[in-house]
């Protein structure tokens, strides 16, 4: 972790185009992570679409209102930190699949597995930062644009943090 995959999937969900071209009442953004339970995702996003359901709700109870919740709408749901591929195909690609068209999922995962298991059509790769780039990140994040002396002088070190933190932008 550490890379800025949900960062990156923060600057496209607040973008102004997601906004515009998708008709969620909010945001469908849901944080699966790697304790997850299949009731636990379906209530997640049933309630971030503003759907009902009860407590005692089975999932296959869920999945029928996440069906009535989602058909023919264009949804832009975001599914972050997913760990288990097979939560997909049990429990959510049935209901999902009565999205309207121009739809999207954006999946992020540290397991390129699992977006391959789930059958994405594209997978963006987040690398590591190089050492330059990090820089120019810290140097953005740690000094002012009227303190190029100070920036200069503690290159050195500062280049030496940016190593130890092995190229990751949340290190920094």
């Amino acid at each position: 972790g550490g890379v800025g995959k949900t960062t990156l999937a923060q600057k496209i969900n607040n973008h102004r185009s997601i906004r515009e071209n998708f008709h969620s009442p909010l945001p469908v953004w849901i944080c699966v992570s790697k304790e997850a339970d299949d009731l636990t995702v379906l209530k997640s996003i049933v309630r971030r679409l503003g759907g009902d359901y009860h407590s005692d709700d089975s999932v296959g109870e869920l999945q029928h209102i996440l069906g009535r919740a989602v058909e023919n709408k264009k949804l832009f749901l975001i599914l972050g930190d997913v760990w288990d591929s097979h939560l997909w195909e049990r429990v959510l690609k049935k209901p999902l699949s009565k999205v309207g068209p121009g739809s999207r999922i954006l999946v992020t995962t540290r397991d390129e597995g699992v977006t391959l298991q789930m059958g994405v059509e594209y997978i963006h790769n987040v690398q590591e930062l190089s050492v330059k780039d990090g820089w120019s990140l810290m140097c953005k994040l740690v000094f002012s644009a009227n303190e190029e002396c100070d920036m200069q002088q503690l290159q050195d070190i500062g280049v030496r943090i940016v190593e130890k933190c092995h190229g990751l932008p949340l290190a920094l």
